[in-house]
């Protein structure tokens, strides 16, 4: 195809634009697999409706378009993925203490799970102490920094000490930074360092 198009373009002229489009459309319609559709369907909606998506702006638009469009919603899918942050909370049999890991990103996109988290730990009436573990975060910026301590010092609020495990150094210093520009500092904040 690619010697025909850079030796020959003018044959490539003569050749109806129907006919093209009916080229197109076969050849997307070669590349919508059925079962790999009823396999991303079952693992991940997302990738079902890109693979769909995709398809139809190929079908619709032109293969370079909708291949382009396509790669651009993977690429968005796998940036928030990356940017989400997992939050698992595990309270202590004598309710006294949770234990609350973070993984992934924390970064604005973690807003709501912490404003959940602190729901959650709010309604445990017996919890003395929360303990933020942090050898699993990948990465934090300064807005998620800040939600964070905004998230422990409304738990600080009701008399519950905050621990930070696990910071690593540049974590510390975040946070660090981001306590000292608080009007109010949090009186049981502690950070301990790994």
């Amino acid at each position: 195809i690619l010697a025909i198009i850079y030796l020959c373009p003018q044959l490539i002229e003569l050749i109806p634009t129907t006919v093209l489009a009916g080229i197109l459309i076969v050849a997307a319609i070669a590349m919508m697999n059925l079962k790999k559709l009823v396999a991303f369907w079952k693992n991940d909606k997302l990738e079902a409706a890109i693979y769909v998506i995709t398809f139809f702006l190929i079908i619709s638009t032109d293969l370079i378009n909708g291949i382009e469009i396509g790669i651009m919603l993977s690429f968005i899918v796998v940036s928030m993925r990356l940017l989400a942050t997992k939050i698992s909370i595990k309270i202590g049999s004598d309710k006294n203490f949770a234990r609350v890991s973070l993984s992934g990103n924390m970064t604005f996109w973690a807003f709501d799970k912490l404003n959940d988290l602190e729901h959650q730990i709010l309604a445990e009436p017996t919890l003395q102490f929360v303990i933020f573990e942090f050898d699993n975060l990948s990465g934090i910026d300064s807005t998620g920094a800040k939600h964070l301590i905004d998230t422990a010092s409304k738990i600080n609020n009701y008399n519950i000490k905050v621990i930070f495990h696990g910071l690593t150094n540049n974590q510390q210093k975040l946070f660090s930074s981001q306590i000292e520009d608080r009007e109010h500092k949090l009186p049981y904040m502690v950070t301990i360092t790994e």
